[in-house]
């Protein structure tokens, strides 16, 4: 005989307790409560930039449950009855797992789901990269210098073009490897396009080679 039941249905149950030579019935009436469905993520536009707003979209299929939404430190970030997290001018301090669960009628909550938000500060340090100074490759760098950008977060696109003094196109790829073709002496002029995050930022300037 035991005295817990592991799995039990909805139901009208009837407990005997004996001891000794006498038993003690009584009935109980049992009802299992429903977990809401669980969220799915179907929409996060992380990684965004510093300053973006950052939308999470994760719907629940049934009945219609309040949603809540935990921030890193897993304290409750919104309550809310719409399955959309909108939060405005998120900062790189505001990153981190955020998580979203639902609640049920009859007071039961659904697992936790956690989704990664990046917030990339999107400052660009293209050493190459100038509006003012040219990039004039020298008998001490490398027979093989490559002209090419750097940035603290790689872009989600780049795009270089490289023009010649005439305005002819001598150069184009969207590989970070950069220029690395061989070339004459002379001036160039170079063009690129990045996207980090929703942000796009160009870049223009001079080449000199020696």
């Amino acid at each position: 005989m035991r005295d817990s039941i592991l799995s039990i249905q909805t139901g009208k149950y009837i407990v005997t307790g004996i001891h000794g030579d006498c038993a003690y019935t009584d009935t109980v009436d049992v009802f299992i409560r429903s977990s809401p469905t669980t969220p799915h993520i179907l929409l996060n536009n992380s990684p965004i930039c510093a300053g973006d707003t950052l939308i999470v979209f994760a719907p629940t299929s049934g009945f219609s449950a309040p949603t809540y939404y935990l921030n890193p430190n897993n304290d409750v970030l919104l309550f809310t009855y719409i399955d959309t997290l909108i939060l405005p001018n998120m900062q790189p301090n505001m990153a981190g797992i955020y998580g979203v669960y639902t609640s049920g009628i009859q007071g039961c909550y659904s697992d936790t789901v956690h989704f990664n938000v990046q917030v990339d500060s999107c400052t660009l340090n293209a050493t190459n990269v100038s509006e003012t100074q040219p990039f004039i490759p020298t008998l001490l760098q490398s027979q093989d210098a490559v002209f090419k950008p750097t940035f603290t977060t790689n872009p989600r696109d780049f795009h270089m073009l490289i023009l010649d003094a005439t305005g002819r196109k001598v150069f184009e790829t969207k590989n970070l490897s950069g220029w690395n073709r061989e070339s004459y002496r002379g001036i160039f002029y170079y063009y690129i396009q990045i996207t980090i995050g929703s942000k796009i930022a160009i870049y223009k300037g001079k080449l000199i080679t020696l």
